[in-house]
Parts: structure tokens; sequence; C-alpha cells
């Protein structure tokens, strides 16, 4: 939580993806507006009309312009604010909301943003805890893997995909972390499902994906997988289905309409020669689209997961396929809804969409080995987590604050572009960062050399 707070604090408003429309529909959902009023913009777009400040200001000046600073933003003088996110299911707004309201004029998008990553952390923190407690080291250090700068970007801001992410790590960990379903599992399995569905309209379809995925590395069906837990557990899984369908039902997505002309082959050569923007934006692309992180950190997350997978995948060949299946389903995806719908919405797919799958992948290639004494590998990828995550938030706050090619010294970045200055969150962010990677390598559940625990 720590680390999300030094984010938030530094990223400036209405900087995370699409953050406006997000902020502008919890603050109106909690001031009893559910779906707006209708606008000639198109019917993605949506009219609210709410405190002028709830919303941030409006980020075109800097937005997909990674060398224009932040500060060039002026506040809104309407409370006549166009949203695109009217049409979400309200469950990853409420908190945001509620932060809008307690933050005020001075201190919403803060409130709402930290508010609102309140859940997300709570389960990285319960699955971090499950796969110590099983003594399941490496997958700990795979689970920090995971948790992609992108992935804590998208939690330290107001997006609702920052708790899809968190419930599908959470789905994940509790279903592969041991073979047995336990209480404590069973619980973060039924919370992490929740986050996963209900948030976005497409949560239906990434919970089909994983479910599916899930029984197969379990070598279960359906009805053995859920034998294993309470009838109120299952009652509570059927319930959130049950509000997804219906939300899916009763209420139509909207996408902005940015039809192309074209079809048959051309089309899908097209799709298909964007391909490798989906890594890369599903690992660390920052912003809008406009913060990709160094270099160096990306290459180093891509030669921590062949790390994992060269040490793991020849032990479990179910794990392994599983493993391969969901890395295809990142990209097929992104294909295939495209190849649908680009008559409407154009080539509208980003590669953090289909992190539910990609998490999976990096999960499933730890390995199913318990830790008997201090693990090389785990501990090599916490250090390379480390730096990836250090290196991002650098970056970041770099970008924001003088542009992502000026100067790499902090103490000429404009620190008033967010509510701290870079330099005291940089080194906050570096030393409670270190902090849990160290923790997780050297924790009182992993046995240690001496037979302690």
């Amino acid at each position: 939580m720590a680390m999300v707070v030094c984010i938030s604090l530094g990223t400036p408003p209405s900087a995370g993806p699409d953050e406006p429309a997000h902020m502008a529909r919890s603050a109106a959902l909690v001031r009893g507006d559910l779906f707006g009023s209708a606008s000639s913009a198109g019917p993605a777009f949506r009219s609210v009309t709410i405190p002028a400040w709830s919303a941030g200001p409006d980020p075109t000046c800097f937005a997909f312009e990674p060398e224009q600073p932040a500060s060039c933003v002026d506040p809104r003088e309407s409370g006549t604010v166009l949203t695109t996110a009217a049409s979400y299911p309200v469950w990853g707004h409420l908190l945001p909301g509620i932060g809008t309201v307690i933050g005020g004029e001075r201190g919403s998008v803060w409130a709402a943003r930290i508010l609102g990553a309140v859940p997300s952390t709570i389960l990285l923190a319960a699955a971090v805890t499950a796969a110590l407690r099983a003594r399941r080291e490496r997958l700990a250090a795979a689970l920090l893997l995971a948790m992609t700068p992108t992935t804590v970007f998208l939690i330290a801001v107001v997006n609702p995909s920052g708790l899809t992410v968190a419930g599908a790590l959470a789905v994940w960990t509790a279903a592969i972390v041991e073979d047995s379903i336990t209480v404590g599992n069973r619980l973060l399995f039924v919370a992490g499902a929740a986050a996963l569905i209900l948030p976005r309209s497409d949560g239906l379809l990434w919970g089909c994906l994983v479910g599916i995925l899930i029984l197969y590395v379990r070598s279960q069906s359906p009805r053995s997988f859920l034998q294993a837990f309470r009838p109120v557990e299952r009652a509570a899984m059927g319930l959130i289905t049950t509000m997804a369908v219906s939300w899916s039902v009763l209420v139509r997505p909207e996408l902005i309409e940015q039809p192309i002309d074209q079809s048959g082959i051309a089309l899908a050569q097209q799709i298909l020669g964007g391909t490798g923007s989906y890594l890369r934006e599903a690992v660390g692309v920052l912003g809008w689209l406009d913060t990709p992180v160094p270099e160096p950190a990306l290459f180093l997350w891509i030669l921590a997961v062949g790390l994992l997978a060269g040490h793991a995948l020849e032990r479990d060949r179910r794990a392994t396929v599983a493993a391969v299946l969901a890395a295809l389903g990142f990209f097929a995806a992104g294909w295939g809804l495209e190849l649908v719908q680009a008559g409407d919405a154009g080539l509208f797919w980003q590669g953090r969409y289909g992190l539910p799958l990609l998490v999976g992948a990096v999960l499933l290639v730890a390995g199913k080995g318990q830790s008997d004494g201090p693990d090389v590998v785990a501990r090599g990828i916490a250090g390379a987590v480390w730096f990836i995550w250090n290196a991002s938030v650098f970056q970041s706050f770099r970008r924001f604050g003088i542009g992502a090619s000026d100067s790499i010294l902090p103490w000429k970045w404009d620190g008033d572009v967010a509510a701290v200055s870079p330099i005291p969150l940089l080194m906050i962010h570096g030393l409670v960062s270190g902090g849990l990677c160290a923790f997780v390598v050297r924790s009182r559940y992993s046995p240690t050399t001496s037979g302690a625990s």
C-alpha cells in the first residue's frame, strides 16, 4: 500500500489512462447519477453534472505527448463533464466516488485513488501470504513479477482495470498454490473472483477463460472443484456471476466509435501488425500509453519470466500447457475482439486488457516445488522486480515532471505537478519495495537453513 500511495501522490491528476472519465463517473455515481445523460458526442459519451474539480483537469495538453510535462493543465471551469465510463459496472467506481466526497476540492483525486486501491492491495497481500504459508517462495516471487509496472500503476490511479488484475492474481494463486483448497484459499478465491468479474464489462470473459485453465491444471471438472467450497461460498460465487451476467444483459457496454475502413485480409494484417505492442503495454507502458518503462526494465522482466520457465516447466506438463494457452489467449483475445469490433470501435485493444491471462502464465511457470531452504531463483526474481518497479516509477515521475527524454536529475523536475515532490517519494518507494522483495524471499513462513520457521 505504501508503494501505491507513493505512485498515487507522485502522479499528476488525470495522468492515468482514461482517469478523468472514471473520476467523473465515480463522482456522479455517489451523487446519485448512475448513467448520466445522452450527449451529441456519440453513444459512448454521457454527460454528468458534478463539481468541476471532482473529475480532475483536462489532460489533453499532455496526454499522448511524452515530452510535454503535466504542468500545462488548467482547472476545469464547468461542472458538466463528458464521461465514456457510464456503462461500466458500478463496483470499480464506488470507493473512488466516496473519495471524491471526503477529499473535497483539494484532495479529491488523491482520496479517490488511495481509497480505490485498498481492495486491490488487500488481495495482493493475501495472495503473497498464501504462497508463503504454503512454502511456495518461488511462487511468491513470481507474484511480484506478475505485478507488472502497468498493473501497479493502474491500481494507483482511478481505473477499474487495476482491481480486475488484482482479482485475477488472487484467483490464480488460490487455485494453484496447493493441491487442496484450504479455508483461506477458498476465501481468497471468492474475493478474487468478485474483483476479477464485477468491475468491468469484459470480466465474465476473463473469468471464464481463467476458470477453464484452472480446471485443466487441477485435472478437475467444475463440479468436483466446487465441491471443495462450502455452500455459502458457492452461493456467493453464484451471486457474483448473476450480478455480472445481469449487468451485461441490461447495460450495453459502449465503445468509442472509431471505425476503420478495412476488412478481410487487410484488416487481419493490420491487427496482427499491432501484436508487438500488446506485451509491452501489459508490462510497462504507463500514463496515456505515452510513458514506456526503460528498455532494460522490459528486457529484465522478459528474462525473469524465461528464468522461471527454464527451471519449472519441464516438471509439470499440465502447467506447461496451461501457461502456453494463457499466453496465446493473451494475444488471441486482442486479435479476435478487434476483428469483430473494428467496424465500430477501430483498433481499440490495449495490452493491459489481457493481463488476467498474462499474469496466470507467469504464475504457472513458477513450478510446484516447496522451499526447503534459500531459493536462489526466487531471490534473483525478487531482485529483478525491485529494479523493474523502481526504474518504472523513476521514468514515470520524470515524464510528468519534465518530459520523457529530458533531465534525469529529479531536483530539476517540476515538483508541483503532483501532491508531493518526487524525490522523497522515490526514496520511500525504493525502501518499501525493497522491503517487500526481501520479505518474500526471507519470510518467516519459509524454512531457514537452520531448520527454524
